[in-house]
């Protein structure tokens, strides 16, 4: 997580980030993307809470950092950002439907990340996780969409418990953070135009798609 490296350049030469723990490609690890619709805030604020975590001298994550390397890339859409855009990028394309159809025309910020995570996986790189990082505008605590009962990765070494091997995950952070909602995001689409659905069914990595509430707790108690 120490080191940055460019992972490519969108249209206005605006680079997004790959941060690697400095030790090279290892066999397994997590991705976290973030800020995909400019205008997402909070899912920037969770971003580097994760971070935080994950350089963190806990116990915890002293031992994760031995078994897994994680890379984030914090900002995929830094022109709509700067540009004051809402969701689009600056070409107005939305980049979170086109991850199974992305060009360098349209989506540059999109295949340069595809284009990193495959580069990682051809070199031997097992994606065990992925994140996907939102915000939500509704009156709702943090919660994550995952697979819901009956989706079964085919690259999951069990694709039968993928469902509830995900939920297992999300309940692990309900135990250790009071506004987060476990069960909210339950879904069953297979859309890969949508980044946790492509990589799930590309690597069968446990993939997720965080939200973070623009308006909670303003709107009282969890829900």
């Amino acid at each position: 997580v120490r080191r940055r490296e460019g992972v490519g350049s969108n249209v206005r030469r605006l680079a997004a980030d790959r941060r690697s723990n400095g030790a090279g490609i290892r066999k397994v690890g997590g991705w976290i993307v973030g800020r995909k619709h400019a205008a997402e805030v909070t899912g920037s604020r969770l971003v580097d809470g994760m971070m935080d975590f994950l350089l963190s001298d806990g116990p915890r994550m002293v031992e994760t950092r031995r078994e897994l390397d994680f890379y984030v890339v914090p900002m995929v859409n830094p022109d709509g950002v700067v540009a004051g855009n809402y969701r689009d990028n600056a070409q107005g394309t939305n980049l979170n439907r086109v991850w199974d159809t992305a060009d360098a025309v349209n989506s540059p910020e999109v295949l340069a990340v595809v284009d990193a995570t495959e580069d990682w996986l051809w070199n031997g790189g097992k994606m065990v996780f992925f994140a996907d990082v939102h915000s939500s505008s509704g009156a709702y605590s943090h919660y994550a969409y995952y697979a819901s009962p009956g989706v079964e990765p085919p690259r999951y070494p069990h694709p039968e418990d993928y469902p509830a091997d995900s939920l297992a995950f999300l309940k692990l952070i309900a135990e250790n953070s009071a506004d987060f909602h476990p069960t909210r995001g339950s879904t069953s689409s297979l859309d890969t135009n949508l980044a946790r659905q492509y990589y799930m069914q590309a690597t069968g990595a446990l993939a997720f798609t965080f939200e973070g509430g623009y308006t909670y707790p303003n709107f009282g108690p969890l829900n």
